[in-house]
């Protein structure tokens, strides 16, 4: 269904007499009398007692009919004996209280009493109430959630509480998925001394039908427990066989709701919830803060758990007699808690649930409030004015003064509230809250009919200046006005959603904090984690990042530099993304601190949220390309089929490093990130005329990515040393190659190297081994630390330094000296530095070697091989029909044969490679010598001058010169897409914002490395002309 229509009201169907949903009867007067029997065995009532006490319990308490169906005569027994006791309790306390426990191996039963009087004229919650005024029955049942349900977690999802540095403990938990039965007494347990109904919660470990059925089974009398399709009646099954398929299909709640009338003549509901088990937290005990307002209230309970992963929450509902919350007719409150529900799954419990435990806010209002309030806090920072121009003046004129207050950036900038006070504020401004959602409403709410009409959101600033006194509430509310007014287009009205996402106008961004504006904010909140999505063209490409907390102040900091961190890993990417269509991009998921363990979970949301703005054609359509990052790299096909799924027309092309069988070109097995930084190798080698022995460093082993292509592919190279993650291996004279080449095609470590391979100077020192003695005669304490500083060892010295792998930051401006300079502190240890690792040097620790002669290739030139790979997977996506797609570009997974279009393309991507990497090359090394620029420098002034141009070129006409189009084109797609098909009909399935990015990036990157970085301004119009051949 289109985000454009109006929800639906959700369908309610009437019976005539309500369904018991069991299979036998059971004669309840007999059972009566086995019950009193066991009472008198003990001696501890009289006759009197115990016959007034048993009936009391069949009769006036009004425990359901289900209750004695289930319960053995004994259990029942020992039930009445503690409710005995529980009165007599009470009476002498002079305190109404119950509170029974009895847990055991595989069953559980609880008893409190319940927080609603039903029959009262002024129903109301119980008044005993316990920390943050939660009653008991609030307690208990987020205890039995977090042991008995699913292991959720139980606590708030956000992090936050009264204090700024509390955070809730990911508290252990059972992790157990037992069947809940809670029924509600219709008497109360004492009409003097307890007049409360009591709630009894039973739970058992569920025994399958099938205790094998696959994740993907729907069939209920394979997944159901056996108890529940023994008792359970044909319509209830029938309920919840299509509750089970309607959940397995899709990522957000199944609902159903049925309505029915008593025998006393009141209406029933039963409103059953489906969802997969661990999908969400805190869902089944705080759904009751939903139906509580509007006026409703639970007689019965069920979660039921299938073996398939599903689970089922049912809850039977009436209306109270004067109730004070909701509104309309029982049908009508329905609808409106089910539309609530549904709004209560993307964030069931956070800090701000008082407000609606309160009444004071809806869901829908405290779901705003959670996002505005979050988006106020990432955006509410402030850097000194005096940055900008500090910063401004370093930029061209001292680039190494310039990386380094670059470097401070994230340090200077302040937190000007913290989000604890931030929530302070929202929580004592109910009504301020009601007035922005309103605005919020007006302004995105999709209309029924015709066209929106004008907002004037000048009022509501009006507004809040004139009802707000204290100068810290109206900056923070006025943050909540400009993410109403900032916001393109949301989910948050859509009728099924897993997670709110909101497309934000990024124009609010300070140009002190942000100098190069994007083209789009992604903002993502789901119960589980925060996110954003950051982009700089258009149409772009970038990975998306998970980001975990091992504790509490490690999550406090990732959570203040969390959009810096996104917004600068998107810059690098655009860099990068220079010789491609795709602008750059980056996604960042950022896990609740209560929530390390639900990564996948947390991702899956946060795709299918995106997918919603991307399947939204209005205001504009949102076309973005995904790739892996870091804790994402094996959910990339689950992305891909899930946005087939849903319908999105680029499924095929919207991840890149996906597995070969669904069209993946993997970056490992074809060596594409290699190919790149060995250009730039064999680049230094030629220019400078350097001949055999040539030696070389590397980080990162034959187990790794880079690193065993690295071996594989320089036989031209002695390596003389390799680092990898189990140790150092090191040979003056050069390590086998051989050896070396042997364990990169097997992906092992260096830890397998046979060391009777080594010459007498050579040692291999493992992060296991402690105490060994280098042929010098030196001894390794610590395998661990000699493995991590050995890049700084002075007497390590090669030609060449290639790290491959390695933490970023390995080289920085604190140990540059260490790692420059030989034992005399004079004579450079490496001469030639290519890097095929991101971010292992600092650019300042780039710009101290280069200054003392290192001729060094920063990570953006070097390594963008994977880059280029990518898009062109992405092209081959594009460009074809899912029948041509699955012909030619998926690998059979059993045999792994590839299709002849695959490893003919293959080839190309490679040679596509290899040639832009040896244009960038030589347009770097002839600036240099023309300008004597730093090669680190000049990486970052090519790809901003190219990404500019290119972006001048998409909005100006020259996409309209025909002949120009033709040839950029033309040259631009790969032979084996024009083999496949036309150039015409290429175009025609491309979207044409991907077409002209993609001959706009085609030509401003060939330009620039034609003519480089000093070319006048008419030398471009010159360039056009040589390439139409005009006059």
């Amino acid at each position: 269904m289109s985000f454009q229509e109006a929800s639906p009201r959700p369908q309610i169907r009437h019976s005539r007499s309500m369904d018991l949903g069991v299979a036998r009867t059971l004669d309840l007067s007999h059972q009566m009398e086995e019950v009193k029997a066991l009472i008198r065995s003990t001696k501890i009532l009289n006759e009197e007692a115990v016959t007034s006490e048993v009936e009391w319990f069949y009769g006036p308490l009004g425990v359901h009919d289900f209750y004695f169906m289930g319960q053995s005569p004994a259990v029942i027994a020992h039930h009445v004996q503690s409710f005995i006791a529980a009165k007599l309790l009470s009476k002498a306390s002079n305190r109404p209280d119950v509170k029974l426990e009895q847990e055991r191996e595989k069953d559980a039963f609880f008893a409190v009493l319940s927080n609603v009087v039903g029959s009262a004229d002024k129903p109301s919650r119980r008044a005993a109430r316990y920390e943050a005024g939660i009653t008991e029955t609030e307690l208990l049942e987020r205890r039995l959630e977090k042991h008995y349900l699913s292991g959720s977690s139980g606590v708030i999802g956000d992090g936050v509480k009264a204090g700024y540095q509390y955070l809730e403990k990911a508290e252990s938990s059972k992790q157990r998925t037992y069947r809940m039965q809670c029924y509600r007494s219709s008497g109360v347990l004492d009409p003097v001394s307890v007049p409360y109904h009591v709630r009894m919660y039973f739970l058992q470990e569920p025994q399958y039908a099938d205790p094998t059925a696959s994740a993907t089974e729907t069939d209920i009398t394979k997944v159901a427990d056996k108890t529940f399709l023994e008792r359970s009646g044909p319509r209830l099954r029938e309920v919840y066989q299509e509750c089970i398929i309607q959940a397995m299909h899709q990522m957000t709640p199944a609902f159903h709701t049925e309505v029915w009338t008593e025998a006393d003549g009141s209406k029933m509901a039963r409103v059953a919830i489906a969802h997969r088990s661990g999908a969400t937290h805190s869902y089944f005990s705080s759904i009751a803060d939903v139906y509580r307002q509007h006026g409703l209230f639970s007689q019965r309970k069920y979660a039921e758990f299938f073996a398939n992963g599903i689970v089922i929450y049912c809850f039977y509902l009436q209306m109270l007699e004067t109730p004070r919350l909701g509104n309309g007719s029982f049908e009508d409150r329905l609808v409106a808690v089910v539309n609530d529900a549904s709004m209560h799954f993307t964030l069931p419990r956070t800090s701000l649930t008082p407000m609606l435990t309160d009444g004071l806010l809806t869901p829908q209002q405290i779901a705003y409030a959670y996002a505005a309030w979050k988006f106020s806090f990432h955006f509410m920072h402030r850097l000194p004015e005096s940055f900008a121009i500090v910063s401004q003046s370093l930029r061209d004129k001292d680039p190494h003064a310039f990386a380094r207050l670059e470097q401070l950036r994230s340090t200077m900038k302040l937190n000007t509230y913290t989000e604890s006070q931030i929530l302070d504020h929202i929580l004592s401004s109910a009504e301020i809250v009601r007035i922005l959602y309103a605005e919020f409403k007006a302004l995105h709410e999709p209309m029924k009919t015709g066209e929106r009409p004008q907002v004037d959101t000048s009022g509501t600033l009006s507004t809040l200046r004139k009802s707000i006194v204290a100068e810290q509430a109206l900056e923070i509310f006025s943050l909540f006005h400009l993410f109403n007014t900032h916001t393109r287009k949301t989910n948050f009205f859509a009728n099924d959603k897993a997670a709110l996402s909101f497309r934000l106008d990024p124009t609010f961004l300070s140009k002190t904090e942000f100098p190069d504006q994007p083209f789009a904010i992604i903002f993502v909140i789901g119960s589980e984690f925060r996110g954003f999505h950051v982009r700089f063209l258009d149409v772009a490409r970038g990975g998306i990042r998970m980001i975990r907390s091992s504790h509490a102040q490690v999550y406090l900091n990732n959570a203040s530099s969390l959009f810096d961190e996104c917004y600068g890993l998107a810059s690098t990417q655009h860099r990068k993304n220079k010789d491609i269509p795709e602008g750059g991009s980056k996604g960042v998921i950022l896990l609740n601190q209560a929530h390390q363990n639900k990564a996948d979970v947390a991702f899956r949301k946060y795709i299918d949220a995106v997918l919603d703005l991307m399947l939204m054609k209005e205001p504009e359509e949102d076309i973005l390309f995904l790739g892996p990052d870091e804790g994402t790299a094996h959910l990339m096909d689950w992305a891909s089929s899930h946005a087939k799924v849903r319908g999105y027309s680029y499924w095929k092309a919207i991840t890149t490093g996906k597995s070969a069988s669904r069209g993946g070109i993997p970056h490992d097995v074809y060596g594409m990130t290699t190919h790149s930084v060995r250009e730039y190798v064999l680049g230094i080698q030629r220019k400078l005329q350097l001949k055999a022995p040539i030696t070389k460093v590397q980080t990162g082993g034959p187990d790794g990515d880079l690193g065993s292509n690295e071996i594989k592919m320089s036989p031209q190279e002695a390596t003389i040393a390799v680092v990898d993650g189990s140790g150092v291996l090191y040979d003056p004279k050069g390590i086998s190659r051989d050896a070396l080449v042997e364990l990169a095609e097997a992906r092992s470590p260096i830890s397998g190297f046979n060391t009777s391979l080594l010459s007498s100077d050579g040692y291999a020192v493992l992060v296991t081994q402690n105490d060994v003695t280098l042929p010098s005669g030196e001894v390794v304490e610590n395998g661990t630390e000699f493995r991590n500083i050995f890049h700084l060892r002075p007497s390590l010295t090669a030609d060449f330094f290639v790290p491959c792998g390695g933490r970023p930051a390995a080289v920085n401006l604190n140990n540059i000296e260490h790692f420059m300079f030989r034992e005399d502190g004079r004579a450079l240890r490496f001469k030639y530095i290519v890097e095929g690792a991101n971010l292992f040097f600092t650019q300042d620790a780039r710009l101290r070697l280069e200054d003392a002669g290192v001729i060094l290739f920063k990570d953006a030139s070097a390594n963008k091989g994977g880059v280029t790979s990518s898009s062109l997977e992405v092209l081959a996506a594009l460009s074809m029909t899912d029948d041509e797609f699955a012909e030619h570009m998926q690998v059979d997974e059993t045999t792994g044969k590839r299709p002849a279009f695959y490893a003919a393309y293959v080839e190309e991507v490679q040679k596509r490679i290899n040639l832009n990497a040896q244009r960038e090359f030589e347009c770097l090394w002839r600036e240099h010598e023309r300008s004597g620029t730093y090669y680190s420098v000049l990486t970052d002034q090519l790809s901003e001058r190219i990404t500019d141009l290119s972006a001048r070129i998409q909005h100006s006409k020259l996409w309209h010169n025909q002949t120009l189009r033709t040839k950029i084109l033309a040259d631009g797609f790969p032979e084996s897409l024009l083999q496949m098909t036309s150039k015409e009909e290429l175009i025609q399935r491309l979207p044409q914002s991907y077409t002209r990015a993609f001959f706009a990036s085609q030509l401003a990157s060939r330009f620039i490395y034609s003519v480089g970085l000093g070319a006048p301004e008419f030398s471009f119009y010159e360039f056009i002309q040589d390439l139409t051949g005009d006059e």
